[in-house]
C-alpha cells in the first residue's frame, strides 16, 4: 500500500513558460519526500463550486528542498485558477498518487 497524504501546499515560484502553460513549484511537508518521477496530484480549487480536484502530473521533485514543481496547461476553470495564484498563496494537495 503506497502512502499518501493531503496537505497545504504554498506556491514558491510560478512562471508562464508558453500560451496558457505554467510552471508552479510548490513547497510541501510531506509529499515532495515521498513523490517518485512518473506520479501525480491532486490539486483542489478553491472555488467551492468546483468540487473535484485537478490531477497534475510532477515534473521535478526536489527533495531536499520538499518542492514539486508542476508543469500545467490552462484548459478550464480549475485550471485558470491556479494560474492566477502568485508566491505565497497556499493550496491543497494530495499525493503522491498513482506509479
Amino acid at each position: 500500500m503506497t502512502t499518501k497524504w493531503k496537505e497545504t501546499g504554498r506556491i514558491v515560484g510560478q512562471s508562464k513558460i508558453g500560451e496558457g502553460i505554467y510552471s508552479m513549484w510548490i513547497q510541501t511537508e510531506e509529499i515532495a519526500g515521498h513523490a517518485v518521477p512518473g506520479q501525480f496530484i491532486s490539486v483542489y480549487c478553491k472555488d467551492g463550486s468546483r468540487l473535484l480536484p485537478r490531477p497534475v502530473s510532477i515534473c521535478e521533485i526536489d527533495k531536499e528542498m520538499k518542492q514539486l514543481r508542476l508543469v500545467y496547461r490552462v484548459a478550464g476553470k480549475g485550471t485558470e485558477e491556479f494560474a492566477k495564484m502568485t508566491a505565497g498563496d497556499s493550496l491543497e494537495i494530495l499525493g503522491p498518487l498513482g506509479n
